[in-house]
């Protein structure tokens, strides 16, 4: 299903008043081009809250949400919130679309950052970095599990290496093995070895 603009009022308005509080339109910010983001509260039946973002993704017709505090029934809410105003967003027979929803979103991002280039607010090296590369892998394909240098940050950020300098001892490693094993346990028990060699070397 393909929301516009004013089905977002909509819903962000009727969530507000369902948490009894006052909506403002006027708060509405677009954070990049074609992303329109309204930030309010959830309120459980105990008075407590939770900060919760509502987004709107334009390009791709759909809204979008985080509760802050990630409460599930805020989030159980939500959903039913947009079930109720709009209908499930799903096909006849309980099937999605998360390939069409796969598309869009890897359109979005890549447009958004080629704007951000062409303005000058990032290089054109670097229009790829905010793909999940996951959203980009042709049909049938099975990935290994691989190494990202924002993985590594928190383990070997006291080593004060820039993310080039780390990257090139990684690849020094011989990386393409260690891609092949199990992730976040990979990180964590090699961690120790690659402050090892990176000192050493």
């Amino acid at each position: 299903m393909t929301l516009t603009y004013d089905q977002f009022i909509q819903f962000a308005q009727t969530f507000v008043d369902n948490n009894c509080f006052d909506f403002s339109p006027e708060e509405i910010t677009e954070t990049e081009p074609g992303i329109f983001s309204y930030l309010t509260c959830y309120r459980d039946s105990s008075n407590f809250k939770s900060h919760v973002t509502i987004e709107f993704h334009q390009l791709a017709g759909e809204l979008r949400w985080k509760v802050h505090e990630g409460w599930e029934e805020a989030y159980q809410e939500l959903e039913d919130l947009e079930v109720e105003l709009f209908g499930p967003t799903v096909l006849p027979g309980g099937v999605g679309e998360p390939d069409r929803d796969r598309a869009y979103r890897v359109l979005q991002t890549i447009q958004n950052s080629i704007r951000a280039a062409e303005a000058g607010e990032i290089p054109f090296s670097q229009v790829f970095n905010r793909l999940d590369l996951r959203d980009c892998l042709p049909e049938h394909t099975v990935l290994a599990t691989t190494w990202h240098i924002d993985d590594l940050d928190d383990e070997l950020g006291c080593l004060n290496l820039s993310p080039d300098e780390l990257f090139g001892h990684l690849q020094a490693m011989g990386l393409d093995e260690a891609a092949c094993r199990a992730g976040w346990e990979c990180i964590s028990y090699e961690s120790q070895e690659i402050r090892d060699q990176i000192e050493e070397g």
